[in-house]
């Protein structure tokens, strides 16, 4: 019974992938499995600092929106300066700075984190839409768009990006001090804050984070 409490996601997914595999044999050959990842590959890193999120009790519904506004701003800045660096740099931040704004009015001004990024989630996209003037960013240079098709070893970028996000992940949430604090937060805010720990900060910085990540996405995405 322990078992089955601890693990029954992971059961119930190697029953479902059994399933399909007897239903038609080739549902796990190598290529559609590599397909199947590369499909939520995008979807999976977002979902990772979300579950942090979720795990100190709080929620982000605006990471579409934020990834969106990235993609913007960073496709703009390399359109202007012809720089991938700098606009891969210029989204990532713009996409921490929304982490920021959001998780300063959850955590300092105590406001609920469902109905501050549902309104974000409009804001944000409705900002990359008043920064586009509505039409397409073009121009972007080649040796960016050419990243989202790359793969080394015949893997694409997207699943070694999946792969070792969902490693750092867990070793942060099972072998640092910053993942016991997360969960908690998330177990006992009241208690947290009569071991010392500061609230604010860990809240703040895991929207910030989060933030980021939907950044890197949204550029990743445009690639």
């Amino acid at each position: 019974r322990l078992l089955l409490v601890q693990n029954g996601v992971l059961i119930a997914l190697v029953l479902l992938i059994a399933l399909f595999a007897i239903l038609n044999p080739r549902f796990i050959s190598v290529g559609n499995l590599q397909t199947i990842v590369l499909q939520i590959a995008e979807l999976g890193l977002i979902a990772l600092p979300v579950a942090f999120l979720i795990m100190q009790a709080n929620v982000d519904l605006s990471v579409g929106s934020v990834a969106t506004l990235s993609a913007v701003v960073g496709g703009l800045t390399m359109v202007g300066t012809g720089s991938p660096v700098a606009g891969i740099v210029v989204g990532v931040a713009v996409g921490a700075c929304a982490g920021l704004v959001n998780g300063t009015l959850v955590a300092v001004l105590g406001l609920n984190s469902f109905v501050v990024t549902l309104g974000f989630m409009s804001a944000w996209s409705g900002l990359a839409l008043f920064l586009t003037n509505g039409k397409t960013v073009s121009g972007l240079p080649s040796s960016f768009t050419s990243l989202g098709s790359f793969a080394p070893f015949g893997v694409r970028i997207q699943i070694i990006l999946l792969v070792a996000a969902i490693v750092v992940a867990w070793w942060v949430l099972n072998h640092t001090t910053r993942g016991r604090e997360i969960l908690a937060v998330g177990g006992n805010l009241r208690a947290s804050q009569l071991m010392g720990l500061r609230i604010n900060r860990i809240r703040v910085s895991t929207y910030v984070v989060t933030g980021a990540v939907a950044g890197f996405v949204g550029l990743l995405l445009a690639a």
